[in-house]
């Protein structure tokens, strides 16, 4: 069973330079810094075909900082094939 966190104050303590290490050690690639440098554009190839992306908020005090980060735990979710708890 894949367990999904939807509460907005657990996810408002995801340290985003600990979510970017964790995507730089399985093989994501940064493309891309925009809006400033507030948001990182990440992306993967897996099996040489399916390609997914993650916009990644560096800045917690975002008004949708949980509702970013929550996109991202999901694709993370789907290409890892594992669940959040």
């Amino acid at each position: 069973m894949k367990v999904t966190v939807r509460d907005s104050n657990i996810l408002k303590t995801v340290e985003p330079l600990i979510l970017e290490a964790h995507l730089k050690t399985v093989g994501w690639q940064e493309t891309a810094r925009i809006l400033d440098g507030a948001a990182g554009v990440w992306r993967l190839k897996k099996d040489g075909f399916d390609e997914f992306e993650i916009l990644l908020p560096l800045k917690p005090d975002w008004v949708d900082y949980a509702a970013r980060i929550s996109d991202a735990l999901k694709t993370l979710e789907e290409v890892e094939n594992r669940s959040l708890s």
